[in-house]
């Protein structure tokens, strides 16, 4: 069984769950493989200290530009649906990190100015021999950003005799998509909170669309779940268990230790929750909510007012995602500047540079 531990944000005890399970399942004699599919920060392997014995690399092909060769008409910029190639002032810009490796600039491009050049973006580290699992995770290179990729190679690790459990990062963006693909069952992992509720449904609008049969875990339980209940009930997405909250488990965890070495009766609860979810593969999961829906207008919005600025003008470029061109347009704006100052605020993964 392939089963994919998810949850719409950080911090709600995904990885706890996925780590324990693990040694729940394995300590009693399963035969269980736990592979972390959080590639751009994995951290299961805190927990369980293994002995990395198998290393390799994840390469994909990216484009490489003769200048000499080229012509400056642009193809390869239209041909992008990536927005990882801009052409300004016959010079082309290519950004890397948004570049998705489908080959398309290089096809269309009539001088061959550009080639594809193997690039490697990540890697992956497995340890066999690990007890009571097997384990493996993968990760991605500082300022990558194909983490799917990655995945992708770390999912070959999957054995079909095994409970394979994949912990895959916080949210519901491409990595997620891609681990929760071809997924027997995906476990939601969430709080009582209207926050957790929140992110809980964006995480069950995305397995429901890929048609997984999903189930819920309510972490830090204290009774008073009644949030969460009603949501449940109203999709059709069954609670397949709970995790009370306590200080000691808190403390526990903090302190790097397994859980169910020190605490017999979770071990227990967690045993319950994976038969629970062993009765979800094989069934239809509900249809996904409706999405609100938004009319875009079409058309040319003409030229933005001229602001009142003598000295400087500001602008900021911001996008509610990850991979719309955010990053392209500074560029180019910048190349197309005179006098510029370039501030790259996007201080958690700067790539302007």
């Amino acid at each position: 069984m392939n089963m994919t531990i998810a949850s719409g944000k950080g911090g709600a005890g995904k990885t706890t769950f996925s780590v324990n399970l693990a040694y729940a399942l394995g300590d009693r004699g399963d035969a269980v493989r736990l592979l972390d599919c959080d590639v751009e920060e994995p951290n299961d392997h805190l927990f369980v200290q293994p002995q990395f014995t198998e290393k390799e690399s994840v390469e994909v092909v990216k484009p490489a530009w003769d200048e000499t060769l080229c012509i400056g008409c642009g193809e390869c910029a239209k041909a992008c649906h990536f927005n990882a190639i801009a052409v300004v002032k016959d010079k082309v810009l290519i950004f890397n990190e948004l570049c998705h490796s489908c080959g398309v600039c290089s096809y269309v491009c009539p001088t061959k100015a550009l080639t594809e050049k193997p690039v490697e973006i990540g890697r992956i580290e497995t340890a066999p021999e690990n007890q009571p699992f097997f384990f493996g995770h993968g990760t991605l290179n500082i300022a990558e950003a194909m983490a799917p990729a990655v995945i992708r190679n770390l999912k070959k690790y999957i054995d079909p005799d095994s409970v394979n459990i994949l912990d895959a990062s916080p949210g519901t963006s491409c990595p997620v998509v891609e681990t929760v693909s071809g997924s027997d069952v995906a476990v939601l992992v969430t709080e009582p909170t209207p926050f957790g509720l929140n992110d809980l449904k964006l995480a069950v609008g995305l397995t429901l669309k890929e048609k997984v049969p999903t189930g819920i875990v309510i972490n830090r339980s204290d009774g008073a779940d009644e949030i969460i209940e009603e949501y449940a009930e109203r999709v059709g997405v069954p609670i397949v268990g709970r995790i009370p909250f306590r200080r000691e488990y808190a403390k526990t965890y903090s302190s790097g230790q397994i859980l169910t070495k020190e605490y017999p009766e979770l071990k227990e609860n967690l045993l319950g929750i994976f038969d629970n979810i062993s009765r979800l593969p094989g069934t239809v999961p509900p249809e996904a909510e409706e999405e609100e829906i938004f009319t875009v207008k079409t058309g040319s919005p003409g030229a933005l007012p001229a602001g009142n600025g003598t000295d400087y003008k500001e602008i900021t470029v911001i996008s509610g995602k990850g991979g719309s061109g955010k990053t392209t347009v500074v560029s180019s704006l910048a190349m197309l500047a005179d006098n510029k100052v370039l501030a790259d605020n996007d201080v958690d993964a700067a790539d302007l540079h």
